[in-house]
């Protein structure tokens, strides 16, 4: 999500405008516009307040009495992963979005199938395909990719995310999630991975989610739902 300057050096009079914004890509969102001279945003993560209440306390006279050297305050902080900022969602229910500038296919074959094919709304889609299909922007050096994938029937092989040369994914043949910087394997975890039905598929499909989250040449590799830090990896050459 950006701020981009639409218009610049017009004079508005005192009335009603009507703003047309017209684009040849397919998907495009807006999410609001501003008319004004100037702006400036600064997202805040918030701040917090606490009151505290210490109890009394009563010595051995039982009068109430306060600590000799006053009270000592520590500080807790839960551990977890840190959140990523939002940047892409693909759900693949928009229309006609592989025809977009926003994907292009450098191998293998890509098809959505929606719940209702020629339907305008949003409807329920999954991704089927083979090879490697890529999102046509190359602007992030410090990136966290997430999927969530189905093994078919017959399905085999490696299925994942990359960004360059580094491919993180789950291997039904070794029955791991696997990173890759290239051809050569930086690191594994054992996990079990399992096929799902052709009945299945489109109703009830067992779902798989792989991630890798990169900073610098440091490389973290997650899975399954609860998005467990698997391993970590430094590859040579990232």
């Amino acid at each position: 999500t950006f701020w981009t300057t639409l218009a610049s050096n017009m004079s508005l009079s005192a009335g009603t405008h009507t703003i047309v914004i017209s684009v040849d890509v397919k998907g495009v969102q807006f999410y609001g516009y501003r008319v004004c001279s100037s702006f400036s945003e600064a997202p805040s993560a918030g701040t917090a307040t606490f009151t505290l209440s210490p109890r009394h306390f009563i010595d051995v006279d039982g009068n109430e009495c306060q600590p000799d050297r006053a009270f000592k305050l520590t500080c807790e902080m839960l551990r977890r992963k840190p959140d990523s900022a939002l940047i892409w969602y693909e759900d693949f229910r928009d229309y006609g979005v592989l025809q977009t500038n926003y994907w292009t296919t450098l191998s293998g074959s890509w098809t959505v199938w929606r719940e209702e094919e020629y339907s305008e709304s949003r409807v329920y889609s999954q991704l089927d395909g083979s090879g490697k299909l890529a999102w046509q922007y190359d602007g992030f050096s410090d990136i966290h990719l997430r999927a969530r994938l189905v093994f078919p029937a017959t399905g085999s092989g490696k299925a994942g995310v990359f960004c360059g040369d580094l491919f993180c994914c789950l291997n039904y043949n070794t029955q791991a999630v696997e990173l890759y910087n290239d051809s050569t394997l930086v690191g594994s975890y054992s996990q079990t991975i399992e096929r799902t039905a052709n009945a299945d598929l489109r109703t009830n499909p067992s779902m798989y989610t792989v991630e890798m989250r990169i900073r610098g040449n440091k490389v973290r590799v997650y899975s399954e739902s609860s998005y467990t830090l698997r391993f970590r990896a430094v590859p040579s050459g990232s």
